[in-house]
């Protein structure tokens, strides 16, 4: 019975990790698209700022 129990555990947490993967992945995504965003404007800024 305490070894299914830990068997479960195990699995649950490796579910947990997988998860949080795959949301840092997507969150990366965003701050990567989110600098392109910024330099992008930081360009049209300066040279509207000449």
């Amino acid at each position: 019975m305490r070894k299914k129990a830990e068997e479960i555990l195990e699995e649950r947490n490796h579910d947990t990790i997988l998860e949080l993967v795959e949301t840092l992945r997507m969150a990366q995504g965003y701050l990567e698209f989110g600098s392109y965003v910024y330099d992008r404007v930081t360009t049209v800024l300066e040279k509207y700022d000449r």
